[in-house]
């Protein structure tokens, strides 16, 4: 899930998608942007529930997620906080433990400031530590050599690697459930979210 500052845009074809192989597993990286509007939003996640209730009536699940955050932001509000909410409603609580929270762009801000900013990320309830709470871990991405203990990117996918596959929640109520998209997690809030934009 890219978050709201990137400068990738969503397309009228969903998914855009990115295949490659790390070591004997062959990835298949799906991208969803960020919800810059409620409208868009909606669109977007109806998009994302069909295509995942798809493959799961096909026996294929997205069972790990790693959720963008670049450290020029200091704060989850707006269009940031309309995909952070995203992130946990379509992971739910216990597909949490196989999710990754990456922070970038860490050559675009001073390393002091980063790190403090680092472990507010951490550290504080309107950030990223309820999300640590379920298991969910923080990772650095950075390819500027100055900098310690980061990660690449194929070392953050190789994580997944150990975990045992868990389907979305949004997975489970589609399929597993047979629930109506308006009745899911997801689609509560979503319509919630709406209505208080009109």
């Amino acid at each position: 899930i890219k978050h709201a500052s990137s400068n990738i845009s969503c397309s009228n074809k969903f998914p855009p998608s990115t295949k490659f192989q790390i070591d004997s597993y062959h990835i298949t990286l799906l991208e969803i942007p960020s919800l810059d509007s409620a409208s868009a939003g909606a669109e977007l996640v109806l998009n994302v529930a069909g295509y995942l209730s798809s493959k799961s009536k096909g026996h294929t699940s997205i069972s790990d997620v790693i959720y963008l955050h670049p450290m020029t932001e200091n704060q989850l509000v707006g269009s940031d906080k309309r995909t952070y909410d995203l992130f946990q409603h379509l992971c739910g609580d216990e597909a949490f433990r196989n999710t990754i929270i990456v922070t970038n762009k860490w050559h675009k801000t001073n390393r002091e400031v980063g790190e403090r900013l680092e472990r507010d990320l951490k550290s504080k309830d309107i950030f990223f530590k309820p999300a640590l709470d379920r298991c969910s871990e923080i990772l650095r991405l950075d390819y500027t050599p100055a900098w310690n203990n980061t990660t690449d990117a194929r070392n953050i996918v190789r994580k997944f690697f150990k975990k045992d596959p868990i389907p979305l929640l949004i997975q489970h109520e589609l399929v597993a459930k047979r629930m109506r998209f308006s009745d899911t997690t997801t689609g509560i809030e979503l319509l919630e979210h709406i209505a208080s934009m009109e």
